[in-house]
């Protein structure tokens, strides 16, 4: 796989930085260019190496079990890091990400601002996000150098391009948010999803795309939080863990990962005294429509933070969420086909222990279907080729087809 020189392009009232992508083999239904979308006033902070493309590919490359070689510069620390950063993956699932060679043109710490002042974390209006946002506010982190300046709110990750009203309304919203704690929320754009989608479960590789989101802009930050989904005994296999996001630190960009010494449990009881986000949480996986909330009820997400909250007594706080009662939360628990259920059995303990026994009762029902739904997919995988599985899922699922691109081309 070949990933060529990083460029930008202005166009109308956005700057593209982007990079041409080259595969040994076809691959179908791939993009040939990856990119990333900033508003114009950002054109003369973006980065010009590669650190943010070769970052974003390389899960693709070990995929693919293709060497990589990178046209433009890339940081030594990063390329040193990401050899461990690989051995990670391959351990984990090693018939899946398979150790590749990377080469590139130049390695060099390209530090064309030396001295950033900007700290940005990652945020998707969700309990984790919150949590990380709330816990750098100077009233709650003293440390200065620590305290938070910028968040990113990334459009192509969890909301699709083709879903420009939803991703529209929420940045309004949540950068009014932002600028009542006289923070900065920076909007960011990218394909980098269409390169994975279908082809593997997109939680084992966001997160390397979405700490590329920070590279792109490197020259303004020098630390970058990833707010953390799971604490340090909960750590599976994952696109963004404490184990392995530092490795991809460069000279200047150092990732931390965030949080994951607190439990869900504890994030959601801390951040529900902070009424600003009684209304602007958001932690839903299925955003497909625009009404008087912005979270279904219905996904795996919706159903873990509404049980989580009811435990908590917390849920009549939050006006975010359609109204249900338990026995719907539960059938919807039992409907939905993307739980992990050491997860949801953690709910249920929880919900035992805030001596709610009937929730806690009715949860075993969706646990076990939980468990009979896994062995049948895992069946499922072991029948069929992954060729064959991606094609099925074409077929059920459709493609996020990127008419944003389509209708505002990088390359002449």
């Amino acid at each position: 796989m070949i990933i060529h020189q990083t460029q930008t392009k202005l166009v109308e009232k956005s700057v593209f930085l982007y990079a041409r992508v080259e595969t040994n083999h076809p691959v179908p239904n791939m993009p040939q260019t990856l990119w990333f979308e900033f508003p114009q006033n950002y054109v003369d902070q973006l980065d010009s190496s590669s650190n943010s493309m070769l970052l974003t590919l390389v899960q693709l490359g070990m995929m693919l079990g293709e060497d990589i070689t990178v046209k433009g510069v890339v940081s030594p620390r990063l390329a040193y890091g990401l050899n461990e950063y690989q051995n990670i993956y391959h351990t984990w699932l090693p018939d899946t990400f398979h150790l590749v060679n990377i080469k590139c043109a130049q390695l060099s710490a390209n530090n064309t601002n030396p001295s950033p002042t900007g700290v940005a974390t990652a945020f998707s209006g969700g309990v984790d996000s919150f949590f990380t946002l709330w816990s750098h506010l100077p009233r709650n982190q003293t440390i200065s150098p620590a305290q938070i300046t910028h968040g990113l709110f990334v459009h192509g990750f969890d909301i699709p391009l083709t879903n420009s009203e939803l991703y529209s309304r929420l940045l309004q919203q949540y950068e009014k948010t932002f600028s009542s704690i006289d923070l900065t929320l920076i909007p960011v754009r990218t394909n980098a999803k269409l390169f994975y989608q279908l082809r593997i479960n997109w939680t084992l590789t966001y997160g390397a795309p979405l700490i590329a989101t920070a590279y792109a802009l490197s020259p303004s930050f020098r630390r970058l939080y990833i707010p953390s989904g799971f604490n340090y005994g909960e750590i599976v296999p994952n696109g963004s863990t404490p184990l392995h996001d530092h490795l991809v630190s460069s000279e200047q960009l150092e990732i931390v990962h965030h949080g994951a010494g607190t439990s869900r449990v504890e994030k959601f009881s801390t951040i529900s005294d902070w009424s600003l986000t009684h209304d602007q949480l958001r932690v839903c996986i299925q955003p497909s429509k625009l009404d008087d909330h912005i979270n279904c009820g219905k996904c795996n997400k919706c159903l873990s933070g509404i049980t989580t909250l009811k435990n908590l007594n917390y849920l009549d706080l939050y006006s975010v969420f359609p109204p249900s009662k338990p026995l719907l939360v539960i059938a919807n628990w039992i409907l939905v086909s993307d739980m992990y259920v050491p997860y949801v059995m953690k709910i249920q303990r929880e919900a035992f222990r805030h001596g709610k026994w009937g929730t806690g009762l009715l949860m075993t029902l969706p646990i076990f279907a939980g468990w009979i739904k896994n062995l049948a997919k895992n069946i499922f995988r072991k029948i069929l080729s992954s060729n064959n599985v991606y094609d099925l899922k074409v077929k059920r699922y459709g493609l996020d087809e990127d008419s944003y691109f389509a209708t505002h081309p990088i390359i002449d």
